[in-house]
């Protein structure tokens, strides 16, 4: 068996037989398919091998947490070990299929036919994330009914894994487009929404089978829960990682610009139902009064929300809002000035490139939590950037650029 990493140990053989699990002929077998099409994928370069590193590390999370709650459900004992290695054979398969893609043209599945398809749009895909959040809140339910704080631990444990991972390689399973060309960042959203439909379709049908398991019926999508506050699907925008929390937005109706509809983002409770109005994220000089339609994402612990708002095509602007002490679900800005804004000036300071515009924020692709930060993915055909990349640290409140990413950064802006 092969190390994965420069840094990496033969991780798999040493987590079964931690185990007291024999390594059986299918599952050596099917590691050692997945290291050849893993060193495929670093030796393509049709990613970034550091991003390749990454997500394979969050897909490892997840395969373990996965393969645990399957042991769990099967109730441990022999049961439980032909369950978990039953488990890690499966998704071991599943994912040397996907680097195999990664290495022939850089994403994960075959995108470009899926997100041609004529039932594919963004809103399904939107749709898709919301059926997952209603299944898992469903199944976490019955566990609690169960009274199994260990089946309850797998649940949790998994499903954060499982949006660990999935998020993370909807972030780089994207087409490589020139950097800067026109509409090259529109491609990229678009494919990053079709991976995450793909992965959040295959979630699905793996919660509907652990349902099965534990012997519950998932309701319909469109019935409501008794034991958990419905989501709209209509107005369903973010949950957080542990699914306590969600937000939607609501329209107020047409503001009579007939351009824009005004909308009130609610941050809800899955548990209690409760309910409190974000605030407003107007704070650059020049917008439209009421653009209030942001792509939110909730932190792990809850303290923190970000959302990205597009204004129109080249200008998305960022935002941060931290959660007041003691105050329930209230939420104020974190940041005198919008995020994008200052993550700009930041790029200004690193890079010496002057920005005559600076104020004006600019393209943010993406907002994700990564060790206490907000790593900010940013590009700009006028100011030749191409996903340059940028942590924000939530305790600092600083900007600093990861060790690992330094010469991605310097390549990433292409026009020196």
């Amino acid at each position: 068996m092969h190390c994965r990493f420069a840094l990496g140990t033969k991780l798999l053989l040493l987590l079964l037989t931690a185990s007291g699990l024999p390594l059986c002929a299918s599952t050596q077998d099917a590691d050692s398919q997945l290291n050849a099409a893993y060193r495929a994928a670093i030796a393509a370069k049709k990613v970034d091998p550091v991003f390749v590193q990454w997500t394979e590390v969050h897909w490892i999370a997840y395969r373990d947490a996965e393969a645990n709650l399957q042991a769990c459900i099967a109730g441990g004992g022999p049961r439980g070990n032909a369950a978990y290695k039953t488990s890690i054979d499966r998704t071991t398969r599943l994912r040397t299929t996907e680097l195999e893609h990664i290495a022939k043209d850089g994403t994960s599945a075959d995108l470009f036919a899926n997100s041609r398809a004529e039932s594919f749009n963004v809103d399904t895909a939107h749709h898709a994330e919301a059926k997952v959040a209603l299944a898992y809140a469903d199944l976490r339910a019955a566990a609690i009914a169960k009274k199994n704080p260990d089946l309850i631990a797998a649940f949790i444990q998994s499903q954060q894994a499982w949006l660990a991972f999935s998020n993370l390689q909807a972030d780089y399973d994207m087409p490589d487009t020139n950097p800067g060309s026109q509409g090259g960042e529109d491609i990229r959203e678009h494919f990053r929404a079709a991976s995450k439909n793909r992965q959040d379709e295959l979630r699905l049908v793996s919660l509907q089978a652990d349902a099965a398991a534990i012997g519950i019926t998932l309701p319909p999508e469109d019935s409501a829960n008794s034991d958990t506050p419905s989501i709209d699907l209509d107005t369903y925008t973010a949950i957080s990682p542990d699914h306590l929390l969600r937000i939607e937005q609501v329209s107020r109706g047409d503001d009579g610009s007939g351009n824009w509809e005004s909308l009130d983002s609610w941050i809800i409770s899955n548990v209690t139902g409760q309910r409190t109005l974000l605030p407003p994220s107007r704070c650059h000089p020049g917008d439209a009064p009421d653009i209030d339609l942001l792509e939110y994402t909730i932190s792990p612990d809850q303290r923190w929300v970000a959302g990205m708002q597009k204004i129109y095509h080249g200008l998305t602007h960022a935002y941060l809002f931290e959660r007041v002490p003691s105050h329930g679900l209230d939420y104020k800005p974190a940041t005198r000035e919008a995020l994008d804004i200052l993550a700009w000036k930041f790029f200004e300071k690193v890079t010496g490139k002057k920005i005559s515009n600076v104020e004006e924020g600019g393209v943010v692709n993406s907002l994700t939590w990564e060790h206490g930060a907000l790593r900010i993915k940013m590009s700009a055909q006028d100011r030749s950037a191409d996903y340059w990349i940028v942590d924000y640290n939530l305790k600092t409140q600083k900007f600093s650029i990861p060790a690992e990413l330094k010469q991605h950064d310097l390549d990433a802006v292409y026009d020196r």
